[in-house]
């Protein structure tokens, strides 16, 4: 059986920029699966498989792809069983899509908006227009605007990680012992954004730091420079 394959959105570097495409990075690593990176831009991503495709991540093995995130986190669990479960019940399963949807809505704007002026200087020339349009349209404002209040957004994210810093006051992981997919969804969005934030997206001695190391050290050492600043 071939390897999977991971289309992962790169940046006119070749650094991957999605944090959707990072969370199933980790979901691999977690079931100790190993799979090849497929690196696309924006306009790449019309043409994958079938043409159907407008965002990434998008996995593909033996001919067949699967889109979104969480499509491919519930798929790993079915096609590796004997694997490591992401999910290990159904219990565990609504709970972790709880947290999803907290963290979609509460958390990941301010982290987006901190950082999106960065961003676009790091999207490739040719795909600029797209990413300017459909964020605007999204956020209803110009990029720009929006840049000119990043350390507002910033402050915002510190406070809405609230729930996440109590929770692990008791607990090594959000997943208890080890980590679930709930930690992969927080690693994968300071994997994509840390990177190009033009100020540190948590305080310096914000308890958070040392479970994010972890998850750091468990890829393989990501550059950190969100620890560095």
């Amino acid at each position: 059986m071939s390897k999977p394959r991971l289309y992962q959105l790169v940046d006119k570097t070749g650094r991957g920029s999605s944090p959707f495409v990072w969370r199933i990075r980790y979901a691999l690593l977690h079931k100790g699966i190993e799979y090849d990176v497929v690196p696309v831009r924006f306009s790449d991503i019309p043409r994958i498989g079938n043409g159907k495709f407008a965002t990434v991540p998008i996995l593909e093995r033996e001919g067949r792809f699967i889109n979104q995130s969480w499509a491919i986190a519930e798929w790993l669990d079915v096609a590796y069983p004997k694997r490591p479960r992401l999910f290990g019940s159904p219990a565990e399963f609504a709970m972790v899509s709880f947290f999803d949807k907290w963290f979609g809505t509460s958390v990941m704007p301010p982290m987006f908006k901190s950082c999106l002026a960065e961003i676009f200087k790091t999207i490739p020339a040719e795909d600029r227009k797209y990413f300017r349009a459909t964020r605007e349209r999204e956020l209803g404002e110009s990029i720009e605007v929006v840049g000119s209040r990043s350390s507002e957004y910033v402050n915002d994210l510190r406070s809405a990680l609230l729930p996440l810093r109590l929770t692990l006051r008791r607990t090594a992981y959000i997943g208890g012992d080890w980590p679930n997919y709930a930690d992969h969804i927080v690693w994968g969005c300071f994997a994509a954004f840390s990177p190009v934030a033009n100020c540190r997206l948590l305080a310096e001695d914000d308890t958070l730091l040392d479970w994010l190391s972890r998850g750091y050290e468990l890829m393989g050492g990501i550059p950190c420079d969100w620890a560095l600043r």
